[in-house]
């Protein structure tokens, strides 16, 4: 039999896992300025969890946890297999990113990742191995680029060789001394696809996302109203956003999920029809997503979404449905439905706004339909 971290690597590619890396639990002390720079500057200021304590403790794996000697860094492809570009969308509907077309990652990966948990904890004195995936505990990135998972794109996704970037990634940590691995060179070379196609300009140069432009905060983390400026970037996207890793060259050769419970059922869960969001209540809204990281969004969001995707379609077909969210018990959904009532545009779209400018009691939803008759 060869070594345990061989072992610990093969078992992981039985799994199903695509990349397998190992590192120590020494402080990332070459990235924790950079993250806490861009603290500072604001640019992850849309995650208020995320500040300067938090910085400090997920680049020091010892900080949680005391015994840790070795970070097991895995990543598991979620693509849906060759395609280089978004998934447009066709009629009244709106996209999901891929990673959101299956179930809730956070369980599945914890799920399969089991066996290899119990692997691990038979080796310690003490069974401590823990694991962890998008959590905040650690930066996920960091040690799968210090693992030799991947390399660091220029839009700062983890960029899995062979394999590209529609990957989750997470960690075992363990008290056990494992024999570390090389971090894995950049391939990007002048490529600046990924810089190019961000919608909203979130890409400002390589390796540095704005948070509070980026479509993906802004559809999925923010809560509240949506900039207006930012509105008509965000096209029909209604969760999250694919367009820096759908034009990466490292993705064209993308491959599906080998785990079913991270494929979308159907090409209605990556392109629903945004009427029947619309018309969701809150039941309604946390039975059909109840096993979705589309939950997150909340159904305040994802109809705050939708309604911006109506507006960007330009096709006033969406009249009807609007004008009905214009009754809808939540303001921020109601001021949304107003401003893209004002995108579209006719008669049909102004008697709403006019009904609703008559009734509608919060100042907030009457500022946005009072901008929407001036469109």
């Amino acid at each position: 039999m060869g070594s345990l971290e061989q072992e610990i690597k093969e078992l992981a590619l039985e799994l199903g896992f695509v990349s397998v890396g190992i590192t120590t639990t020494e402080p990332l002390s070459w990235l924790e300025p950079i993250v806490e720079a861009r603290v500072q500057a604001g640019l992850l200021s849309g995650l208020p969890w995320f500040d300067l304590e938090r910085v400090r403790k997920s680049c020091r794996p010892r900080e949680s946890w005391p015994q840790a000697r070795s970070v097991v860094s895995l990543a598991v492809a979620y693509g849906q297999g060759g395609a280089s570009l978004e998934i447009p969308a066709l009629g009244l509907r709106g996209q999901i990113s891929r990673y959101a077309g299956g179930d809730d990652y956070h369980q599945v990966v914890k799920h399969h990742a089991r066996p290899l948990l119990q692997l691990i904890r038979e080796h310690e004195a003490e069974p401590r191995a823990q694991l962890t995936s998008d959590s905040g505990r650690l930066l996920d990135r960091g040690f799968a680029h210090g693992a030799g998972v991947g390399w660091y794109g220029q839009n700062c996704s983890i960029i899995v060789p062979g394999r590209g970037s529609f990957v989750f990634l997470a960690e075992i940590v363990t008290s056990l001394h494992l024999e570390p691995d090389a971090p894995t060179p950049s391939d990007c070379g002048r490529c600046d696809a990924c810089l190019r196609s961000c919608p909203t300009g979130a890409l400002s140069e390589p390796y540095v996302v704005d948070s509070r432009r980026c479509i993906s905060f802004l559809t999925i983390e923010l809560r509240g109203s949506i900039p207006l400026e930012l509105r008509p970037l965000m096209g029909t996207r209604i969760f999250g956003c694919d367009a820096c890793q759908a034009y990466c060259p490292h993705n064209r050769k993308s491959r599906a999920a080998l785990w079913p419970e991270l494929r979308p059922s159907s090409d209605a869960a990556l392109l629903p029809s945004l009427p029947d969001l619309l018309r969701l209540r809150e039941d309604g809204f946390l039975e059909r997503f109840a096993e979705s990281p589309v939950l997150r969004a909340r159904r305040q969001g994802l109809l705050r979404n939708a309604a911006v995707a109506l507006g960007n379609l330009g096709d006033r077909a969406a009249v009807p449905v609007l004008r009905e969210v214009l009754d809808d018990p939540d303001p921020v959904v109601r001021s949304h439905a107003a401003w893209a009532l004002g995108q579209l545009g006719g008669a049909s779209a102004r008697m709403a706004l006019e009904t609703a400018a008559r009734t509608e009691p919060e100042p907030e939803v009457a500022r946005e339909i009072v901008l929407a008759f001036q469109r």
